[in-house]
């Protein structure tokens, strides 16, 4: 029999339904030899995310298989459970000598094993993103000593760099951070995480000036900004930090006030707080979040992405596609709707709906038509219900719906909650929605819950957070009863503040009839007495539900107090049966919120402790 050719056209179009392990599995299969040679000459190897990569497989393709010649861009973001060597004897062959682009975030290979393991090799990358867990200069530039300084010159040629600093609790996290950009002199667009461990409460540090803080400072102005002159030609900088400090503040005086780049068009530090409206750009700007610092219209005419503005008269910005502020009126918020129909992100409060006026109703004069709309997040406690419907009426392509005011690490659950209006029937119309966040409300029942699970269809991510009172036990009845209705639900995270033993089996046992849920968060707010009957069940009851009910999920977590016996039984049952089959499985179980530092970015940012600054707007 003749052999039948197949054009590479085929096997790309093939290669769209197989997941990236099944693709590899193929190839070292040995059955399909040409589809072996066809998908190891891609590119382009965009593996971030891909949850069901195992090291053996991946180490075994990528030693065997890839052509590292032909590789341009390799994406490995979040893969945090690929050990660092399988990762650099394998998928980083000394053969990269074309790779442009490298993203390492969220994975266990380090800047330091990057400098010296990868950068001699890759003289053509113009694109890193990659962790610092180092917490001083002294620590990172220790495992640097002995070795030539050549990566310098690597660094020169970067266009596009990303660093993730995962302990950034300390002020001397900024002279290591200086030193390392001292290094670049091409970089156009920078962006930072500086991560850092809440203090007692689930409070991130408040700003405050010490004598450490002031020696960085100092030290920075007398011998580091010189070295980072080259941000002259920047063009976009991300800096995410919770919380503010003396060094950003002087790092963003001196970059913004004194050098004041005349190409920058994108600028995104939301924690800064002191620069206010000092700052003149040189150019006008497309996207701006400066913490809550104003700034002069004559600037807005380019603006794509709007953050932390006060709206107070009528507002035309045909570029814009991304608000986030306050409206002052009613009819402010009415217009401004009606004139931006290009709206993709639309972030507010309705304080003026406050007091007497909620119970009034609120009449709307302009014809809003939001189909470009994707998220809404609705930052009110009890968001007034005409507003609610009109945006429900509007917005055809809805994807994304946070209704409830926001606060970092979880923290919001009010000491007093009214329940709210039936209007959250209309939520059922957003067919396309996939994310739905409603924190810090009050519901009396769940009736809408089984009419929102029915017409989305889509819906991939529930968020529910609250005090749900125990007296005002239908809601959580009609939640359990409900959830089953969750065909297609990926993230699921309950909070509240009471929580009885009876209360989390059920939740346990609801979200069990949700087979394709990835993430699940249960979170106690307060802690309960320790039962000794549930210590006994509980060990089994979760391996039954991570093992033969959820076969899909990726990460659990469960705030809850329970007896150290317990936690460890629960986690040696995992680390012997489930990790061996599933490497990608995260897990915690304990009565507070685990620290930023030791939990993926990829389920702290998205379940843990969502945060909504976080937003990517460099693309």
């Amino acid at each position: 029999m003749d052999e039948i050719f197949l054009s590479d056209d085929i096997f790309h179009y093939l290669s769209t339904y197989l997941s990236p392990e099944d693709c590899m599995s193929l190839c070292l299969s040995g059955v399909f030899e040409r589809y072996a040679d066809f998908y190891s000459r891609r590119r382009v190897w965009k593996l971030c995310r891909r949850f069901s990569l195992k090291p053996d497989i991946c180490q075994t393709f990528f030693s065997t298989y890839l052509k590292s010649a032909n590789v341009h861009v390799l994406d490995f973001c979040h893969c945090f459970w690929l050990p660092e060597a399988t990762l650099l004897q394998s998928c980083l062959s000394p053969n990269l000598n074309n790779l442009k682009e490298l993203n390492l975030s969220d994975t266990q290979l380090s800047l330091t094993s990057i400098i010296l393991h990868v950068l001699p090799q890759c003289q053509s990358l113009t694109k890193l993103s990659v962790n610092i867990p180092e917490p001083t200069w002294e620590a990172f530039n220790g495992k640097l000593q002995g070795y030539a300084d050549t990566y310098k010159e690597n660094f020169k040629k970067l266009t596009h760099l990303k660093l993730d600093l995962l302990d950034g609790s300390s002020s001397l996290i900024w002279l290591l951070l200086f030193n390392v950009l001292g290094w670049c002199r091409d970089c156009i667009q920078l962006h930072i995480n500086l991560f850092e461990q809440p203090q007692h409460n689930d409070i991130y540090p408040v700003f405050e000036e010490d004598e450490e803080s002031i020696a960085v400072v100092s030290l920075a102005k007398e011998n580091l900004y010189d070295a980072m002159k080259w941000m002259i030609s920047l063009k976009s900088i991300a800096v995410l930090k919770k919380s503010s400090d003396s060094c950003l503040e002087d790092f963003c005086r001196w970059l913004l006030l004194e050098l004041n780049p005349p190409g920058l068009e994108k600028i995104w530090i939301p924690s800064v707080k002191h620069i206010g409206a000092k700052y003149k750009p040189e150019s006008m700007l497309t996207c701006f979040y400066l913490g809550r610092s104003p700034l002069s219209r004559a600037f807005f005419s380019q603006m794509t992405h709007l953050v932390e503005m006060s709206i107070t008269s009528n507002l035309i910005l045909p570029r814009l596609r991304f608000f986030k502020g306050n409206f002052f009126s009613v009819s402010i918020l009415d217009k401004f709707c009606q004139n931006h129909p290009q709206l993709e992100y639309l972030h507010f409060e309705d304080r003026v709906f406050g007091g007497n006026r909620r119970k009034k109703p609120i009449t709307f004069q302009c014809q809003w038509a939001l189909a470009q709309l994707r998220t809404l997040i609705f930052a009110r406690r009890r968001p007034h219900q005409d507003v609610l419907i009109k945006f429900m009426d509007s917005c055809s392509n809805l994807e994304q719906l946070q209704i409830g005011e926001f606060c970092y690490y979880g923290m919001l659950i009010f000491d007093r909650q009214i329940p709210v209006h039936d209007s959250f029937d209309c939520l059922a119309k957003q067919t396309h929605l996939r994310k739905l966040s409603l924190n810090s409300i009050e519901f009396i029942d769940g009736f809408f819950i089984e009419r929102v699970l029915k017409n989305c269809q889509k819906l991939e991510c529930l968020h529910l957070s609250g005090q749900f009172f125990v007296n005002w036990v239908t809601f959580h009845h009609d939640l359990c009863k409900y959830l089953p209705l969750g065909k297609y639900l990926r993230d699921l995270r309950i909070q509240r503040e009471g929580m009885t033993d009876s209360i989390l089996m059920e939740l346990l046992s609801a979200a069990g009839s949700c087979p394709s849920l990835e993430r699940l968060m249960i979170r106690q707010y307060k802690g309960n007495s320790i039962d000794k009957e549930l210590d006994s069940i509980l060990p089994q009851c979760l391996m039954n539900l991570v093992s033969v009910r959820l076969p899909r999920l990726l990460a659990f977590c469960l705030i809850y107090r329970l007896q150290l016996k317990t936690v460890m039984a629960i986690t040696d049952a995992f680390r012997e049966n489930i990790l061996p089959i599933r490497p990608s499985f995260w897990f915690f179980i304990n009565e507070t919120l685990p620290c930023e530092i030791n939990v993926p970015r990829v389920h702290f940012d998205d379940i843990i402790d969502p945060n909504i600054d976080s937003i990517s707007v460099f693309g």
